[in-house]
Formats: structure tokens, C-alpha cells, sequence
């Protein structure tokens, strides 16, 4: 505990009151101002001072209203670490709240407050009282047990100020990590799609169906989870073509093969290069081996090339059969898999590096955080 700081329970601070019960399909373009549960997961930060959606009049009257300086909980969530996110609205006007969201209502500094509940020690004490699996809830009146610890009005505001420019900084670093990715997915996206729509290239190419390319497609089976093992003989790829473990079974489909295979995902649409000598795909998968002629990672690219000019590229893998590649000589193949490998290395390495900022931002946000509330 800190020196000079009081510490209380939230419901001796202030009241927390539930929202209302209006839906999205209740949105009006010309109406009165409300907050969605939604929306506090998604978009709303520590504070707002602006709604986005609006309701009739006859429903907001009949609505829990958020005025200035309340903070605006969402007590719904998917996951135990989304339970309690929340907003701090600093609009000089009401506000309609929907289901799923509560208001609590006090005489702190609204950012403090808001700042409290994103803390570590909020996050750690909200846990006794989440329940609930696919759907995760949290009754306001245990909100209201959690004890939290405040100066005097004059230190919060200046505790508000330094974790503002505090993670004002963190933004930046985050913000500049996630344009370099986007500039590098940007490069990517432009190379592959002149590549496979170079005069020159087609010029050069014998034109095959789909189907054509390719020796053999094998749309995999469902494998129960329960067969899925850590140490496992063959390795797994799932729809989102991460590599997921290892499948011992005998019943299990394995594709054993001498060149390099592309794994496609018929519902999630994602494609993964591989070069196992055996793999095994889930349920809804497919195992594609191209053509002698054909390089299986030229056919990687083409089938990237695809997505990213949304040609043909549909949740269903029969409708790929109705498109046509380009097949150069082996050797324009190669020079073309040689230029775009680069590329994506680089792709790779941005969404590597932004991978590892966000992850170092976010030790930092609880680091911050921490060093003021405990």
C-alpha cells in the first residue's frame, strides 16, 4: 500500500448500474446518442468524448445513461482478459447504454479510474469473479468488491498525466511497427500481382486450367482433436496453415510425397508452403502437388496472386478449377520464385518485428501501470 493513499472497495466510491437491453438492429442514422458493448471492445480506448451510434427516442428514454465523467464497462466478453474493458466518457452530453455494459458512477478522476481498471492489479482481482466459458461475465456487484487504492485529487490528475504521455509513446512505436508491416505487405502485394499479370510473362507461357497443374489433390478428413499429440509422427496442418502437432494414428490420410506440396485452407483461404517429406492435413483442407513442369512454390506465389486480386478465390476449392496460370519455362519459374522470396522474406521479418514490439508494448503498458497502482 502507499503512503497517503485511501483504499476502498469500488462500490464505496461510487454505484454501478446496468445498461439497457437495445440491439444493433436498433441503430438509427438520425437519433439519440448511445454506447454499445461492441464497441468498448473494439473501439473505444481509456476515454471517449464522442458515440458512434444512435437510437430511437422512445428507446433511449427507457435506457441507463452515461453522463460525464462515468466509466462505461463492458461486462461481457469472449475471454476472461476482455471482461471489464472499458471507456471513460468525458462527453458533455448523455448517453444511452446498451445490454452487456454497466455504468459506475464516482467522484474520481475518470481517466484514473479507467486507468485503474486496465492495471494488473484490477486484472488479477477481477478473475475471482468472471465466470462463464464461451461467454464470460462479471455481475457489477462484484466489480464493486475489488478494492482500489487513490491520492488526493491533485496526485491523480498528475498519475493521469504521466501514463497519458506514457503510452502516447507506447502508441508511437506500435503505430510505427504496424506501418512498416503494412508498407512491407503493400511491396508484396504489388510485385506478386505484376508478376503474374507481366505481358512479357504471358508472352513466353504455356496457358493451363487449373487442374491441369496438378498430379494429385487430396481434401483431408476430420481428425479428432483427441488424436492430435505433441510428439507425434507426422505433422499437422490446420486451416489457419499453422503446424499444430503430430498424428500417430493409422487411420490418419498421409500424404507422402518427393516435392514440396501447398496446403490450402477451403474455409479460412489461407495457403502454406511445405516441404515435409509427409504431412497431414485437417479437416477441411487441401494437399496440392503440382506438375513436373510446374515449381510448386511458382504455384505458391500464383495462388497468392490470386487472393490478392480476389480472382476466383472463393470459400469453395472447386471454384479455383475454373482459373488458368501461366506456365513459363523452369527457368523464368525460378528467377520469379527467386524475386518474390525476397519480398516475402522481407514481409516475414515486418510481421516478425511487429509481433515482438506489440508483445514488448504490452509488458511495458502492465509494466507502467503496475509501477503506479501497487
Amino acid at each position: 500500500m502507499k503512503e497517503g493513499w485511501k483504499y476502498e472497495p469500488l462500490g464505496s466510491v461510487g454505484k454501478f448500474k446496468r445498461g439497457g437491453n437495445f440491439k444493433k438492429s436498433d441503430f438509427v442514422d438520425d437519433g439519440m446518442p448511445c454506447v454499445h458493448y461492441g464497441q468498448i471492445h473494439m473501439t473505444f480506448g481509456t476515454s471517449t468524448n464522442q458515440h458512434l451510434s444512435a437510437i430511437p427516442q422512445s428507446i433511449y428514454d427507457k435506457c441507463t445513461k452515461g453522463e460525464k465523467g462515468d466509466l462505461l464497462i463492458a461486462i461481457t466478453s469472449e475471454d476472461v482478459e476482455g471482461s471489464c474493458k472499458c471507456t471513460a466518457w468525458t462527453g458533455d452530453y448523455a448517453v444511452a447504454l446498451g445490454g452487456h455494459m454497466a455504468r459506475f458512477r464516482h467522484n474520481l478522476n475518470p481517466l484514473y479510474v479507467s486507468y485503474f481498471f486496465q492495471s494488473p492489479t484490477f486484472q488479477r482481482a477481477k478473475k475471482e469473479y468472471t465466470h462463464g466459458f464461451k461467454v464470460v461475465e462479471i455481475k457489477p456487484s462484484d466489480i464493486a468488491k475489488i478494492t482500489i487504492g487513490y491520492p488526493s485529487p491533485e496526485e491523480q490528475a498528475v498519475i493521469v498525466a504521466k501514463l497519458d504521455t506514457a503510452f502516447a509513446r507506447i502508441d508511437t512505436i506500435k503505430h510505427n511497427a504496424k506501418v512498416a508491416l503494412e508498407e512491407a505487405h503493400s511491396l508484396f502485394s504489388s510485385e506478386i500481382n505484376n508478376c503474374f499479370s507481366d505481358e512479357g510473362l504471358i508472352s513466353q507461357s504455356e496457358i493451363l486450367q487449373f487442374e491441369k497443374c496438378l498430379v494429385k489433390v487430396k481434401r483431408q478428413p476430420q481428425i479428432k482433436a483427441k488424436y492430435y499429440l505433441k510428439e507425434g509422427k507426422f505433422p499437422i496442418v490446420s486451416q489457419d496453415a499453422s503446424i499444430i502437432s503430430g498424428y500417430t494414428n493409422e487411420q490418419c490420410m498421409v500424404y507422402h510425397h518427393e516435392r514440396p506440396v501447398i496446403i490450402f485452407g477451403d474455409h479460412t483461404r489461407v495457403i502454406k508452403y511445405i516441404d515435409f517429406d509427409f504431412v497431414v492435413g485437417a479437416d477441411g483442407t487441401h494437399i496440392l502437388s503440382t506438375i513436373e513442369r510446374i515449381e510448386p512454390k511458382y504455384f505458391y506465389y500464383y495462388l497468392k496472386s490470386i487472393k490478392l486480386k480476389s480472382l476466383g478465390y472463393a470459400r469453395h476449392f472447386k471454384l479455383l478449377k475454373e482459373n488458368q496460370i501461366a506456365v513459363p519455362p523452369i527457368n523464368i519459374q525460378k528467377a520469379i520464385v527467386n524475386r518474390l522470396d525476397t519480398i516475402e522474406c522481407k514481409v516475414n521479418k515486418a510481421i516478425s518485428n511487429f509481433e515482438m514490439i506489440e508483445k514488448f508494448c504490452s509488458v511495458l503498458h502492465d509494466s507502467v501501470l503496475k509501477s503506479f497502482f501497487e
